[in-house]
């Protein structure tokens, strides 16, 4: 059954709640929230694919610890962007803002359901916090923003769900005008079903969309303040910042079956707004490439390296498929660099860090088969679904033992990171 923000206790079962009376990290075993991304990056990570300026700190990465982005106080939650100093800046490639992000990856997903956050949204131009939903097993698309608003346009956001259902990257988004959305608290629901997605503020419902049908299979959560980017532009004035988008809570709901609850309920509060918010339009569909996505922050990838990147050309994604040459080295710090053929483009990485070494580069190429063996120290790709790609990568060649030998996946617009 469908479920109404206005009657939770009826027709939902309460699935997660945070109320940030205490601030709940993951440390690798438990906790609700990851301050890293989903591949774990311990360094912190940024979304370099849309441009952004920011910094996801990593809670559990030292060198960094001294900057809290995420605090709690009263209940609340606060996300806080900050100018970084010049002796942050070369822990951080060089970016001009450390920020934060939260996510359930490891804690908590689910299929279908309602999905809230109650939070006073930062003014200020170059400002992009969002709340939003990504798939459990790493593909992209699908993704549905539940939130996404600019911070020198307070009176508007954004609700976004993409897909790849098509075979391309496509949008359907809704611009949606209301009240100020930085003067007060507000309510950002979607209630996301099999056949519909439905949009919520303050209990309201504002638009909606078909599902598509690459969306069912379990998401997971994501809070963030974005600074700058190709959408929003960069900031105009250092005195908006430190920047801070506060937090009340963030539920998760299950529609409940017809008849009797089948776990705890709760019902979140519902806050009027003051003015009805209505769409400025009806809903923009698009197709389009994924880094040129204006209405996302969903570009989900590793961190580039830490240091100076090495420059890097960008393949046509139909080249053939190629091995690559090992790394000479795994030593810590160390900077390496894979090239293929002459009818490939050159693959850098960056420095190992932490038993990382991580690609500064942000392209791949795609391959059907696989290459190397055991002689041979090579790099593999096969082609994955939702335009990712899985990467093996071994000293020893295909399916070697050695301890460099991992597996992650990436897409042609991210960062690729291999174990050393």
């Amino acid at each position: 059954m469908p479920i109404n923000p206005g009657d939770l206790a009826g027709t939902a079962n309460l699935t997660f709640s945070d109320e940030f009376n205490t601030l709940s990290l993951w440390n690798g075993q438990g906790g609700k929230w990851s301050t890293s991304d989903s591949w774990d990056n311990k360094a912190g990570y940024t979304l370099s694919g849309n441009g952004e300026q920011q910094w996801y700190l990593n809670d559990q990465y030292a060198p960094t610890q001294a900057v809290k982005p995420w605090t709690v106080s009263n209940g609340v939650l606060d996300i806080t962007a900050s100018a970084a100093t010049p002796d942050m800046k070369p822990l951080i490639h060089d970016q001009n803002y450390t920020s934060g992000q939260i996510n359930t990856f490891h804690s908590f997903s689910q299929t279908y359901g309602y999905f809230e956050m109650k939070a006073e949204l930062p003014s200020g131009a170059g400002l992009w916090p969002a709340f939003w939903l990504l798939p459990k097993d790493q593909s992209w698309p699908p993704e549905i923003d539940v939130m996404e608003q600019l911070g020198q346009d307070p009176n508007k956001f954004y609700a976004t769900v993409h897909s790849a259902a098509s075979g391309d990257h496509t949008q359907v988004s809704t611009p949606v005008s209301t009240t100020d959305l930085t003067s007060g608290f507000h309510t950002y629901g979607v209630d996301w079903e099999a056949d519909n997605i439905t949009w919520y503020l303050d209990g309201k419902q504002v638009c909606e969309a078909a599902t598509p049908t690459d969306l069912h299979s379990p998401m997971y959560m994501i809070a963030n303040l974005a600074v700058g980017g190709y959408w929003p532009g960069s900031p105009t004035s250092a005195g908006d910042f430190p920047a801070t988008m506060q937090v009340d809570y963030i539920h998760a709901y299950s529609a409940k079956p017809d008849g009797a609850a089948t776990g705890p309920t709760q019902s979140g509060p519902v806050q009027a707004a003051d003015a009805a918010a209505l769409p400025d339009s009806q809903p923009i569909v698009q197709t389009q490439d994924p880094v040129s996505a204006p209405a996302s922050t969903a570009i989900p990838e590793p961190v580039a390296a830490i240091g100076p990147a090495i420059p890097a050309t960008t393949p046509s994604l139909s080249v053939p498929s190629a091995e690559l040459a090992a790394p000479a080295s795994s030593a810590e710090g160390d900077r390496f660099r894979f090239a293929g053929p002459a009818d490939t483009h050159d693959r850098h990485i960056g420095h190992a860090v932490d038993g990382q070494a991580y690609l500064d580069m942000t392209s791949l190429i795609r391959s059907a088969g696989r290459h190397g063996g055991a002689d041979t120290s090579a790099a593999q790709t096969d082609q994955g679904q939702s335009g990712h790609d899985h990467f093996d990568f071994s000293p020893d060649g295909w399916g070697g033992t050695g301890a460099n030998h991992a597996q992650q996946s990436a897409s042609h617009h991210h960062a690729d990171v291999w174990s050393l």
